[in-house]
């Protein structure tokens, strides 16, 4: 499975290949890795995920995205809306991806920029920034593939 990491950060992680057979990871985010290979190891899906980074802040996209199973658009501390440049750019290719239907996954800003790629929009929260973690309940076929009803 060949993914494409479009980092919305300036970033100096390297994401390299995780082998599900024997659990190796270089230097990639472990958890969004151990929760692929707890859903898809027990199910022989794929025996390894290679993530190919491209920094969409430097203006580093896919130059043929056909050669990737799928992409996902990580989080960012800028703002979806803005007018810089980086984020013009990127909202264009993010277009591109959801015209042609590629399997995409945007996670908090990324899924902020898809929307307004697609047509939709997103809004300056009243509160400001805000993180923290929500506590989730699996559907049937999420506690299939995860091995739990909660998160």
């Amino acid at each position: 499975l060949n993914i494409a990491v479009i980092s919305c950060e300036s970033s100096k992680t390297t994401y390299s290949t995780y082998d599900f057979a024997s659990a190796h990871v270089g230097p990639v985010p472990n958890l969004l890795l151990d929760h692929f290979a707890n859903a898809l190891r027990p199910h022989g899906i794929y025996s390894s995920i290679s993530f190919t980074l491209f920094d969409a802040t430097q203006s580093q996209f896919p130059s043929s995205p056909q050669e990737f199973d799928g992409f996902l658009v990580p989080g960012s501390l800028s703002t979806a809306y803005s007018d810089v440049p980086w984020i013009v750019k990127l909202r264009g290719e993010i277009s591109k991806l959801h015209k042609d239907k590629s399997k995409t996954l945007a996670i908090c800003f990324g899924h902020q920029v898809y929307a307004h790629s697609s047509g939709g929009e997103s809004k300056r929260n009243p509160l400001g920034p805000t993180l923290y973690q929500v506590a989730c309940t699996a559907t049937e076929l999420g506690t299939e593939l995860l091995g739990s009803t909660s998160f």
